[in-house]
This record gives C-alpha cells, structure tokens and sequence, in this order.
C-alpha cells in the first residue's frame, strides 16, 4: 500500500492558526489538538492497511501544512520504527515533487499548488526519466484543488509524452472563504487506486462522505 502524506491533511500549520506561507484560516480548535487528532487517525489507519500489506509512506507537502505534514511524517516514522511493515521516505527526499515506481507504471506526486497542471506532463518527463526506461504508463496524482478532475495528454501533446493527470478530490469541508467565493458543490471522498504489477492501472474506488451522518445526530 502507498500512502501519500500531506497535501493540506491539515487545514492550519502553526499556533495561530495560519497557513505556511501566513494566511489566516477558519480553525474549529487549537493546533496542538488538530494535530494530535490528524496523527493518531492516522496511526490507526496504518495499523488497519498493515493487517493487508506492507506500507510505504510518501510525505508530499500542501501549500497549507508543508512543515505539521513533515512533522507528521517524523511523527509516523519513529512511531512505526520497529515495524517492518511501514516505511517512509522522509530521509531519503525532501523533494516536494515524488516519484513512485510500480511494476510498468509511474506514479507522479505533487500538491500543486506551485506547478502549472500542462506543466506537469514535461516536469515529470524531466525528473523521472531514469525510471520510464521500461514502463509504458505514466500518472501524477494532484490535490489543491479540492475537486476531482483527470487530463491524459497524448503523445501528439508537446512535451506530454502520454501523462494521465488526476486531481483527487478532498475530505474537507467548505470554510467560510471558499464558500464566500463561491466554490461549492465539490464531492467530499477519500479514493484509493488499485494498480497490477503486470497490467498498471486497474481501477479505482471512491468512498464519499456522507453529510447526513455527520450532520444528524444518531437516534437510540
């Protein structure tokens, strides 16, 4: 199992409730306690993915939570050190751009906030050429946008060389800015993408949140 972590899993990074680069966020509770409760869902989520495979972790930072996601990292690395089931590739890279090879596939990682999407393909192409020697698929998966999209650039694209975008979609909720500007509607779900060793993508599954569970409150 991959696990991309980071790409705004957390909404605030720092005391005051700002983001990395110092915007003021909407915030329902204090850092130390977003945190602690973003990082030990994540433990429990490991743990659960551990029972079914072995686990690698790749930190990709949002333009949100580039240093808590780091710090979440390290967290889940030494809490995980004696398990030989979870890895992480905080101390190999600090690259905000990764690059996962699997089988004849190529998975790109990037939030995206930074890069333009029709870059991507040529970016991709660029750093990760050593590894496209022998694989004919090649993927980046995006956030950022907080909504679910895929692009394929064909080979005829120029610098494309046949990239599949995807942008996934977000868990989170709507804050009072976005739904002051009007971005509404979006789909909230967690998706995980299936991929054969032998064929590359297979399919993908989208688990979406359902508000009426959260919102009502249960009956006895």
């Amino acid at each position: 199992v991959l696990m991309p972590i980071g790409n705004d899993c957390f909404h605030v990074d720092n005391l005051e409730n700002k983001t990395t680069r110092g915007t003021p966020q909407d915030a329902d509770g204090r850092y130390g306690k977003i945190f602690a409760t973003g990082a030990m869902a994540c433990v429990r989520m490991i743990e659960e993915l551990c029972q079914i495979a072995p686990v690698d972790l790749l930190w990709v930072p949002g333009n949100h939570d580039a240093v808590a996601s780091y710090h979440l990292v390290m967290f889940l690395e030494a809490w995980f050190r004696n398990c030989d089931r979870v890895t992480t590739d905080i101390t190999k890279t600090l690259r905000t751009r990764k690059y996962y090879p699997f089988g004849p596939t190529v998975i790109g990682f990037t939030h995206s906030d930074k890069e333009k999407k029709k870059d991507l393909p040529a970016i991709m192409l660029h750093e990760a050429r050593k590894m496209m020697a022998t694989r004919r698929t090649l993927e980046i998966h995006t956030g950022h946008r907080h909504k679910e999209d895929m692009t394929i650039y064909t080979n005829t694209d120029t610098h494309a060389g046949g990239v599949i975008v995807r942008t996934l979609p977000s868990l989170s909720a709507t804050d009072a800015w976005h739904a002051e500007s009007g971005y509404v509607g979006s789909m909230r779900a967690a998706e995980a993408y299936l991929y054969s060793e032998v064929a590359g993508y297979v399919a993908h599954f989208s688990a979406p949140v359902q508000e009426d569970i959260i919102t009502q409150p249960k009956r006895i």
